[in-house]
């Protein structure tokens, strides 16, 4: 019996699915009840227009109900395009459509026109 694979059971068995907890994503009961709760008074209070009426008469209650909808970190890679390192104007003549290119200009032109 040394070569068994079976192990004795030793204190209380749990049930198959004990210790898993809710799915990912899945949203508490009292949470959803409360959120539902709000979307009904919100209709009742006058919706949009209630909002309008808050930010006229406190701005500061509706700044801050902005603040806790905003992001409170922005992850962006701001490197994602390269950088701008030429600009170029052309002047685009309407009646026949041809393009000049103006060349960049230079410090030393700037002063002497």
């Amino acid at each position: 019996m040394a070569d068994s694979k079976l192990q004795a059971i030793t204190g209380k068995r749990l049930p198959p699915n004990a210790g898993k907890g809710r799915p990912a994503g899945a949203v508490n009961k009292t949470t959803a009840t409360l959120k539902a709760a709000l979307e009904q008074s919100f209709s009742e209070l006058g919706g949009v227009r209630w909002l309008v009426q808050l930010a006229e008469r406190e701005p500061r209650a509706y700044a801050a109900l902005l603040a806790k909808l905003l992001p409170t970190q922005i992850d962006a890679d701001v490197t994602a395009h390269p950088p701008i390192t030429k600009i170029t104007r052309v002047v685009v003549d309407p009646q026949h459509g041809t393009e000049t290119e103006i060349p960049p200009a230079t410090p030393d032109k700037e002063m002497n026109s």
